[in-house]
């Protein structure tokens, strides 16, 4: 069994209520889950939000996905993605015969089915975590050098490498026992595959959000 977790919290500071802001008519969120759906890829798909308004939004729309309210706790940005899904298998789908567990973000108008099943291909090849990267334009931030799609540095700042990547913000794939005992996704033990340029922006900004506009008119 595949599952995939939406953790969707209410609470941006950048973009006011980015997980269900209007995106071309739809709340954003409504793109991942209707190429989560379509993939056929998964068993179950669960959205894991503290905003009543999501969890709304997601039971009129998707009946087929089982949407859980987020403890408050949870719910804050300064939570890592790994403890939100820890708390989350822990809590809803410790005992389920999972194999394997794809985190998709929410603001990921991009996402597309292919991409799904190369990292989930890459997945059962290795059984560690996968993450999309793309090409990172600056030189600066939290950056990944690759060795033969594994990770050799991570972290790098002001380095002069000419092949630097970045976490695309779609989704990580990874075993259920990646989850449960990792404590990082992003290590040296993880496993990438990059994407092309127009396939994914990482929504931080309303800069972003207007870049990903203009990327998913295109495509």
């Amino acid at each position: 069994m595949n599952v995939a977790i939406i953790p969707a919290r209410g609470g941006s500071k950048r973009i006011a209520n980015k997980n269900r802001k209007i995106f071309f008519g739809n709340p954003i969120i409504f793109y991942p889950l209707n190429t989560l759906i379509k993939s056929k890829l998964f068993t179950k798909i669960f959205v894991t939000s503290d905003d009543e308004k999501i969890i709304k939004y997601v039971n009129k729309k998707f009946p087929k996905i089982i949407t859980i309210k987020r403890e408050k706790k949870y719910s804050t940005d300064k939570v890592k993605t790994i403890t939100v899904i820890k708390n989350f298998i822990k809590k809803n789908i410790k005992n389920m015969k999972i194999k394997k567990i794809c985190c998709v973000y929410p603001a990921t108008p991009l996402i597309n089915k292919k991409n799904l099943k190369t990292g989930l291909r890459v997945c059962n090849k290795y059984g560690r975590f996968v993450i999309p990267v793309i090409k990172s334009k600056s030189k600066n931030g939290n950056l990944i050098e690759l060795k033969k799609n594994s990770i050799k540095k991570l972290h790098l700042k002001n380095n002069k490498s000419t092949y630097l990547y970045k976490d695309s913000g779609q989704f990580y794939w990874g075993t259920l026992n990646n989850w449960i005992k990792g404590k990082s996704i992003i290590d040296k033990s993880s496993k990438c595959f990059i994407l092309k340029d127009y396939e994914a922006i990482d929504i931080n900004f309303i800069e972003d959000w207007n870049k990903a506009k203009m990327l998913f008119k295109i495509i």
